[in-house]
């Protein structure tokens, strides 16, 4: 399992190893997530509670994703005895994003959401595209079983 290297501080701390993964929904990527924690620290724990389901990246999400608008974002940081871990959601599908679940669960964990305004012309086009993909599947014809 590899785990990359995040960027060296620039405050000269200690340095940061990074896990990324992402989620695929109907729509393609729903979310993506980078998690960092002092390059020192075992990163089993981490890559033993990745969600099920979810695809280990071997970049960033910002990387890997980089065709794609970042609709929202979550941070959440944690310090403690065992060092420094944060995780960064970036969410890419409006229609994920329309019942503000995801918001939510992210101001009820103590993180800091950020997200571009649902009529931005983005998110419109991210919500167009992601029910056009939808009327597509509905339409097509479902092969007997």
């Amino acid at each position: 399992m590899t785990v990359q290297a995040a960027e060296e501080p620039k405050d000269s701390g200690p340095a940061r190893a990074r896990i990324s993964f992402a989620r695929f929904g109907e729509n393609g990527v729903d979310e993506c997530a980078d998690t960092e924690i002092d390059a020192d620290r075992d990163a089993s724990a981490i890559l033993k509670a990745r969600p099920k389901g979810t695809t280990l990246l071997k970049q960033a999400c910002s990387e890997a994703f980089s065709d794609r608008t970042e609709l929202a974002g979550c941070v959440l940081a944690f310090s403690g005895d065992g060092g420094t871990v944060e995780f960064t959601s970036h969410y890419y599908d409006a229609i994920a994003l329309d019942d503000d679940q995801y918001m939510k669960d992210c101001l009820e964990a103590g993180g800091k959401w950020s997200s571009l305004k649902k009529n931005s012309p983005e998110f419109t086009r991210s919500r167009l595209h992601g029910h056009t993909k939808q009327l597509k599947k509905l339409t097509q014809p479902q092969d007997p079983e």
